[in-house]
């Protein structure tokens, strides 16, 4: 198998510094650098910050995820991802 990360934008791997642009759901890598079909996120705010910031979030429970807890996402065929 080919290293997915040695270069951000193989097979649709997409740095989190250039994060999607809406809430939807993408697979990601995690700080470890592996995944897997149920590694899956999105993207939104939180309640109480007074920002707007925007923060990864686990799908699977619903959890806010630690800041540098995702390595690179891509969209997903059929999962969120845009038509």
């Amino acid at each position: 198998m080919t290293d997915l990360f040695a270069e951000i934008g193989v097979d649709g791997w997409v740095s989190p510094d250039d994060p999607p642009d809406d809430g939807r759901i993408v697979q990601v890598a995690w700080d470890d650098k592996s995944f897997g079909p149920s590694s899956l996120a999105f993207r939104d705010t939180a309640a109480g910050f007074e920002d707007g910031a925007r923060c990864w979030w686990g799908v699977s429970p619903i959890s806010q995820l630690p800041a540098g807890h995702v390595y690179a996402w891509r969209d997903v065929h059929g999962v969120g991802a845009k038509k």
